[in-house]
């Protein structure tokens, strides 16, 4: 083999977009490690295991994104080892709850879009759509707590079930007290509910949110589910006798 045939050193030098160039040699002092990384992936180490995505690079995707933003990630206060059947849990709820409460109304599109980062299902999220009697359009905006009071249908059979649960994901108080909310907004959600089904009277939920009212009156315009037990409530839930 002649000299000018054998192949050139070069070749053996990894390849660039650029064509052939020699590899980079660094020393440890040329590394430089930015401040906050350390910190930032140990929180989204423990955010991630806290939340258990079912989809992690699509969570992390959105994760990551909404950091960027400035706003509130896709992450669950607590560890849940119980998904449910429709994978919407109260920790999930209580996360959506915690991206999205700062607005009265927010659009189908806003809803669907956190709702995908928690890799949720697009059936269950048209079938909460249908059961409130809101249209699917992207562009339609909904009153956010009757949404949150749908979603707590899927965590609670009967309707005390449902208001108990609204009352733990929308409260302000920490989760070792009582999870009161205010009487107006009890008042709001539950008329809400029961006039979903057609069978409840309205006499009967007058006497419910009468009787409510009162309690309120008592603790500074607040209720919670305690209240829900008082032996003269009337069931907040309606049974044929």
């Amino acid at each position: 083999m002649s000299e000018d045939s054998r192949p050139s050193s070069s070749s053996s030098r990894p390849a660039s977009r650029m064509g052939w160039v020699e590899e980079s040699l660094y020393s440890p002092e040329q590394i430089r490690i930015p401040n906050e990384l350390p910190q930032l992936l140990k929180k989204y180490t423990k955010d991630a295991i806290r939340t258990q995505p079912k989809d992690i690079l699509q969570w992390s995707a959105a994760y990551f994104r909404a950091l960027a933003n400035g706003e509130e990630p896709p992450v669950k206060n607590h560890l849940e080892f119980f998904n449910g059947s429709s994978g919407l849990t109260f920790e999930i709820l209580k996360a959506l709850h915690h991206q999205l409460s700062s607005k009265i109304e927010v659009t189908i599109e806003e809803i669907r879009h956190k709702w995908e980062n928690f890799s949720l299902e697009e059936e269950k999220l048209k079938e909460l759509l249908s059961l409130g009697r809101f249209p699917e359009e992207s562009s339609f905006s909904v009153n956010w707590l009757k949404f949150v009071s749908l979603g707590c249908g899927e965590l609670g059979s009967t309707i005390k079930e449902r208001m108990t649960f609204f009352c733990k994901v929308i409260t302000n108080k920490p989760p070792e007290e009582i999870p009161e909310i205010p009487f107006s907004t009890f008042s709001q959600i539950y008329q809400f509910i029961t006039k979903l089904d057609e069978n409840i009277p309205e006499e009967h939920i007058n006497s419910v949110v009468n009787f409510l009212s009162v309690q309120a009156e008592k603790q500074g315009g607040m209720v919670n589910p305690q209240n829900f037990l008082l032996p003269d409530c009337p069931s907040l839930d309606y049974v044929l006798l």
